[in-house]
């Protein structure tokens, strides 16, 4: 096994590509499609799950916080499939 910068090579090709991954997630392009996404899916999500609790008005920090998960989940799943569909159509004009 290769070490490199005193880390075995596949770990070290993870973590760069954990942190490309999360650059792409930010693009623009891409944060704005996952943004509109998450916009529609968590508030659908958000009335199903806990409409009860923002009837009665009772809202706390755990509250909030799964409110917030509810948000993050779908743009994740949204920027997710954008950036592989990115890297398709890159393998596709590559082998073109």
């Amino acid at each position: 096994m290769h070490v490199q910068n005193g880390y075995p090579f596949k770990i070290f090709r993870m973590k760069s590509g954990v942190i490309a991954m999360l650059q792409m997630m930010f693009e623009r392009d891409t944060a704005w499609h996952s943004l509109k996404i998450a916009l529609i899916v968590g508030t659908i999500l958000t009335l199903i799950n806990h409409m009860g609790d923002l009837m009665s008005r009772h809202i706390t920090a755990p509250l909030l916080f799964s409110i917030l998960l509810t948000y993050c989940v779908p743009y994740v799943v949204a920027a997710t499939g954008v950036i592989h569909g990115k890297a398709q159509l890159r393998n596709l004009q590559r082998n073109s």
